[in-house]
């Protein structure tokens, strides 16, 4: 695994890794978005556990979690109630990258 301070971007899989050790996440998504400063930066798509209020201070706690174990990469966070899955329970990375491509598009 690379170092933050490297600046090698990580892997998807290495960044929901490191987005389920925080306390308040049962399960993240992580893909990349286009950014017109870095050409792509990742946007974490996250399923709290109950009692934790989804919200920007939480948003902002997860990324500081993130950046102290991992990524400095991930601007974005996103609460959902839901992820795209395969019958066989594997996150569907593709559908969050359309959906996400679709919301650039119209606005």
């Amino acid at each position: 695994m690379s170092s933050p301070a490297a600046g090698i971007v990580s892997a998807p899989a290495e960044i929901e890794d490191a987005l389920v050790r925080h306390p308040a996440v049962v399960i993240a998504a992580a893909i990349g978005v286009p950014d017109a400063v870095r050409t792509e930066s990742i946007k974490a798509f996250v399923i709290v556990k109950d009692g934790f209020p989804a919200g920007p201070q939480l948003a902002e706690d997860i990324r500081n979690f993130v950046r102290e174990h991992l990524a400095k990469h991930t601007r974005e966070i996103e609460f959902v109630e839901t992820l795209p899955m395969t019958n066989t329970g594997k996150i569907q990375r593709r559908k969050l990258r359309d959906a996400e491509r679709a919301k650039l598009a119209s606005g």
